[in-house]
């Protein structure tokens, strides 16, 4: 499991600090990013987050 992996599966909530607004999928990846982190913690939830891979 590579270390993204395990902040993923942490359950913490992940926030990019760094990006740069120049780059055209940065503005989707934080709105996966942003979705991902609200999907909640249930057995549904969970299911979800490791399909989305």
């Amino acid at each position: 499991m590579t270390d993204f992996e395990k902040i993923l599966n942490s359950g913490k909530l992940y926030r990019v600090q760094d990006g740069s607004d120049s780059d055209p999928r940065y503005q989707e990846y934080l709105q996966q990013m942003e979705t991902y982190n609200q999907l909640g913690y249930t057995k549904a939830a969970e299911q979800k987050k490791n399909n989305r891979s």
